[in-house]
């Protein structure tokens, strides 16, 4: 088994050869840029007259670790901003706060999140008062 970070343009590739026949494994293109990593591999064989499998396991794994979501804003009207994350961070959900200092609450905000391709979004007024907005996975 060989790994080579660059192959697949970039997004990492493995090969496995076994008997002599070799297997490209291409990588996803975004889970090197988040930061994935390997560590141990396995190999599952199911057996041709279907009577069970066979399990392989050599000291190595592949493992994602995501770095938290970047709320981005924009202002898309007079009285209206935008909040969007990556729709690859589910589970998230938006807070707002009046304030930044300790003990500041933070609550739910209740408006309707919407997917639009690779980016959930949220619209904001901006006729309230002063806001701060955070990703939070409950």
């Amino acid at each position: 088994m060989d790994y080579h970070p660059d192959g697949n343009v970039g997004t990492g590739s493995i090969i496995v050869t076994l008997d002599g026949q070799a297997v490209t494994l291409n990588l996803d293109p975004g889970h090197k840029q988040i930061g994935a990593h390997f560590n141990r591999f396995g190999i599952i064989t199911t057996h041709i007259d279907g009577s069970g499998q066979t399990v392989y396991f050599d000291d190595l794994t592949y493992t994602i670790g995501l770095a938290p979501p970047t709320l981005t804003i924009a202002k898309t009207a007079p009285a209206e901003a935008f909040l969007e994350w990556p729709t690859n961070y589910t589970g998230f959900m938006v807070e707002s706060a009046l304030s930044l200092e300790a003990g500041s609450l933070w609550r739910p905000f209740t408006n309707v999140v919407t997917a639009n391709g690779a980016v959930y979004g949220v619209s904001v007024s901006t006729t309230n008062t002063t806001r701060f907005f955070r990703l939070r996975k409950p």
